[in-house]
C-alpha cells in the first residue's frame, strides 16, 4: 500500500488496482469526509462512481446522490431520483432530479404533485425548468383551494401582477385581510391597499389597518390612527 501512495515511483502505480483496496475503507469514513484530492480526476471519478454504486446496494440513498454528484453521473442519478419517485419520497426525488437537471421527469413528478396537492414540490419542479404556464396554472389551484401562502409565492416569484390582484380580491371576500394586504402589496396596488385599510377601520380592526396604511405609504393615516387610537 505503502508503495501506491509513493510519489517517486509513479511507474509502479496501478491506480485502480490499488484503490479498490480502499473502498471499504472510503464506505466506513463516509462519502462526505473523504479527501480524494491526491487522485487524478479519473481515478477520483471511478471512486464516487463505485462507492455510489455500492451505496445503493446498501439503500443509503443520500450518500449515492452525494458521491454521483461528485463525479457528475446524472444517469445514476437519475435513477436514484427514480428510486425515491417508487417510494413516493417526492421531494427526495425532485432535489436529485434537479441536480440532473433530468426535465423530462421533472414535468411528469411535477404534474403529479399538482394533482395530488404536493404544492412545495410542484412548485420546486416548475420553478427549475421555468415553466411559467405551469407555475400560472398551479397558483390557480391554489386560490381555489384556499391555500393562499402557496399561491403568493408562486404569483410573486413569477411577477404575474394581475393573479396577484385578483388574489387579493378574492381574499377580501372571505375575509382574509391580511392575505389581502400581502398580494396587494406585492403587486403594488396602493389604491386597492388604502381601500382594503379603510375596510379594516371601519371593521374596527384599527392595528391590522394601520399596517396596510404602511404598507401604502400613506402617512397621513397612520398617523391619524396613532393620535386618534393609540393614546
Amino acid at each position: 500500500t505503502n508503495q501506491a501512495f509513493s510519489s517517486g515511483d509513479e511507474m509502479d502505480f496501478q491506480p485502480m488496482q490499488d484503490i479498490s483496496k480502499l473502498i471499504p475503507f472510503f464506505l466506513e469514513k463516509g462519502v462526505e469526509l473523504i479527501n480524494l484530492s491526491m487522485f487524478d480526476a479519473p481515478s477520483q471519478t471511478r471512486i464516487y462512481n463505485t462507492l455510489g454504486d455500492e451505496y445503493i446496494r446498501r439503500g443509503r440513498l443520500r450518500d449515492a446522490t452525494i458521491s454521483f454528484e461528485r463525479s457528475n453521473n446524472n444517469a445514476k442519478l437519475t435513477e436514484i431520483g427514480n428510486e425515491y419517485e417508487k417510494m413516493l419520497m417526492f421531494e427526495n426525488a425532485i432535489e436529485v432530479y434537479v441536480k440532473s437537471n433530468a426535465r423530462d421527469r421533472l414535468r411528469i413528478i411535477g404534474d403529479k404533485c399538482t394533482e395530488e396537492l404536493k404544492i412545495g414540490g410542484a412548485i420546486r419542479a416548475f420553478t427549475h425548468l421555468g415553466d411559467m404556464d405551469k407555475l400560472n396554472a398551479l397558483g390557480q389551484v391554489c386560490m381555489e383551494r384556499q391555500k393562499w401562502d402557496a399561491a403568493l409565492e408562486i404569483f410573486s416569484s413569477i411577477g404575474n401582477r394581475a393573479k396577484l390582484i385578483e388574489l387579493g380580491n378574492q381574499c377580501c371576500t372571505y375575509p382574509f385581510y391580511e392575505y389581502a394586504g400581502r398580494a396587494f402589496e406585492l403587486a403594488g396596488d396602493f389604491v386597492a391597499l388604502n381601500k382594503l385599510a379603510d375596510e379594516c377601520l371601519k371593521q374596527g380592526f384599527v392595528q391590522k389597518a394601520k399596517r396596510i396604511y404602511a404598507a401604502a405609504k400613506n402617512e397621513m393615516m397612520v398617523n391619524f390612527i396613532a393620535s386618534n387610537y393609540e393614546k
